[in-house]
């Protein structure tokens, strides 16, 4: 998934750790109907180039290349893809 900032979030007490990076933690739930994400799910290649240009400020001051950005879109674009709409219907079929 995508994630470049240094935006952080605790998980709250009742709250389950789903996903981590070396960073900080990436996800969590609470109950059944509560999703927290500090990553994008719905990151498209098409869309990276707009983003790269517009926090371009934000990707140096956390020494994000934006041409690795680029190339990790190409090359896990798809992927992304299919896992992020596997992810939010799972999701919501629990709901």
């Amino acid at each position: 998934m995508l994630h470049w900032h240094g935006d952080r979030f605790t998980i709250p007490p009742q709250g389950v750790g789903l996903a981590f990076s070396d960073a900080a933690d990436q996800a969590f739930s609470l109950g059944p109907r509560f999703l927290g994400l500090q990553f994008h799910v719905e990151a498209e290649p098409a869309h990276i180039e707009r983003w790269l240009i517009g926090h371009a400020h934000e990707l140096a001051a956390n020494g994000v290349s934006p041409v690795k950005v680029r190339a990790d879109a190409e090359a896990f674009g798809a992927d992304l893809r299919e896992q992020a709409t596997a992810m939010t219907r799972e999701w919501l079929a629990g709901l």
